[in-house]
């Protein structure tokens, strides 16, 4: 199987099945999606053998079947003009969108609209933290736009991932790039990594946890293994100490001896102190 990486205008990069069509990197097709077809240009080729850890976007059908997305065709210049025009319009549609939000007063906020690529469908994705009946929303903007009119209620990290930005790193976010599946993120993974716990420090744009806190936790896991805990007692070259700072890169750590002096030391010249049982007597 021959996979592309194709990049949809004003959205994400996704991978896709060439589904045996010859592309070339610079080429424009035409891409199942998960709610309407799309189009892009195509940005590499890859063959999937040298690729084990490649993540696709897939989706999952009524029987539970994983597939991978398919290119359906290339893109002809008339569809290439199409779907520009329909950027032109899902600009003004969302501007009007949120007019008739504001109108009806719901408790939702729009994130992005969308046309399918043959015209005949708007689709609006909005984030909300409650159930919204927007029955009467999607009425007043079929009769507006005379179209078949679609909204959709997304995660504020799917919001990030579609809108985009730039992380705390100073590249563009991960979600929008790469990422094509988000898995969980947990507070421990930040604690691993001896990171500020400010919730400024360790959240995204989208005010959740960082997704990067996931990409070196294994390393983190691992290498504190092999690293003595802050406050044990230990047993050095230079005399026995209680160990006061690790350094996991440099694989040192800083002990204060009990005579007073403070060194750094390898953490392979280290042993901890096992702690001995009290033993508990009986009294007659």
């Amino acid at each position: 199987m021959e996979i592309v990486k194709v990049c949809i205008p004003e959205e994400s990069s996704k991978y896709y099945d060439s589904n045996g069509i010859e592309l070339h990197v610079g080429d424009w097709c035409v891409v199942e999606g998960e709610y309407s077809a799309d189009i892009g240009e195509v940005l590499w080729k890859y063959e999937t053998p040298s690729l084990p850890s490649l993540s696709p976007c897939t989706w999952r059908d009524e029987e539970g079947t994983t597939s991978m997305f398919k290119v359906l065709r290339r893109a002809t210049e008339t569809e290439r003009q199409r779907a520009e025009d329909n950027r032109i319009k899902a600009r003004q549609a969302f501007k009007i969108c949120q007019k008739k939000i504001a109108g009806r007063n719901l408790p939702m906020k729009l994130s992005m609209s969308k046309y399918t690529l043959d015209g005949e469908r708007i689709i609006f994705y909005f984030i909300s933290e409650q159930r919204v009946d927007f029955r009467r929303l999607v009425s007043d903007l079929a009769k507006t736009f005379r179209k078949r009119i679609e909204l959709i209620h997304i995660g504020v990290r799917d919001e990030a991932a579609m809108i985009g930005g730039c992380g705390h790193c100073g590249r563009p976010l991960c979600c929008k790039t790469f990422i094509q599946d988000f898995q969980s993120v947990a507070i421990r993974m930040a604690k691993n990594q001896d990171m500020n716990l400010a919730p400024e420090k360790i959240s995204g744009i989208c005010g959740r946890l960082l997704c990067c806190l996931q990409y070196e936790n294994d390393w983190y896991i691992e290498a504190q293994k092999r690293m003595p805990k802050l406050r044990a007692r230990v047993k050095t070259p230079r005399g026995l100490g209680v160990v006061k700072e690790v350094n996991l890169f440099k694989e040192t750590v800083r002990v204060h001896l009990d005579r007073g002096e403070i060194v750094e030391l390898e953490a392979n010249n280290i042993s901890p102190l096992k702690r001995q049982r009290r033993r508990s007597g009986s009294s007659f």
